[in-house]
């Protein structure tokens, strides 16, 4: 015939009239399917807690890992030794991707948020030991590129310098090559703020405050 077929045994007796698997002369196999057009092709009334469409073990590990179609949304699930999501990845057929997190509680919470134009929403908590966004290299810095903007003036970075002698978050300049750096600013640890190149504008009607609180000795 045009496919193998493998039937599911009856409690009773005799051989059920639907297979359960079936594999086309193409290679094709389909699972709760006979007209498969993957190579696997997974079809039932699944879900991303207690039916998942494949539910995955590592040998004597009883944590579950699962990968599910939850209508037409992709979800990827870790489980623990229940069937609660601890943490989940969820892409949406609209385009939107999620990453959820919660830990054996089994209640997630979004922390991250990819909307389907790109847009990125962290949603993570912050303290005094970590921020909701945390950058932690050599040399860390965040690249602004404004794509419609003029050449070789849309690129701007921020900078942490936390090298003896420097301390300091630096403002500077990139060109579209990448391989010219014009530092414009610094904002030092201890305060003191450097102007490098340019200079400092006020807009009419307004002006620069130096009182100060201390006498011409600092005390």
């Amino acid at each position: 015939g045009s496919a193998n077929q493998f039937f599911k045994n009856s409690t009773t007796a005799g051989i059920l009239t639907h297979s359960s698997m079936v594999e086309l002369t193409s290679g094709n196999i389909g699972i709760g399917i006979t007209n498969p057009d993957g190579l696997l092709t997974i079809k039932g009334n699944s879900d991303e807690v207690s039916t998942p469409s494949i539910r995955l073990l590592d040998g004597t590990d009883t944590r579950e890992v699962s990968i599910t179609n939850t209508a037409g949304d992709f979800v990827v699930s870790t489980h623990g030794t229940d069937d609660a999501i601890h943490g989940r990845i969820k892409i949406f057929e609209s385009g939107i991707i999620d990453l959820d997190t919660g830990g054996a509680s089994g209640t997630v919470t979004n922390r991250l948020r990819i909307d389907s134009d790109g847009a990125v929403f962290f949603k993570g908590t912050s303290d005094g030991t970590k921020g909701t966004i945390n950058l932690e290299s050599q040399d860390p810095f965040i690249r602004l590129y404004d794509t419609n903007g003029t050449a070789d003036r849309r690129k701007w970075d921020i900078r942490l310098i936390g090298a003896g002698g420097f301390e300091e978050l630096d403002f500077r300049t990139i060109n579209d090559a990448n391989n010219s750096f014009i530092s414009r600013m610094q904002i030092e640890y201890g305060g003191d703020v450097n102007i490098s190149d340019g200079n400092l504008r006020v807009a009419n009607g307004h002006g620069i405050d130096f009182s100060a609180t201390s006498d011409a000795s600092g005390s």
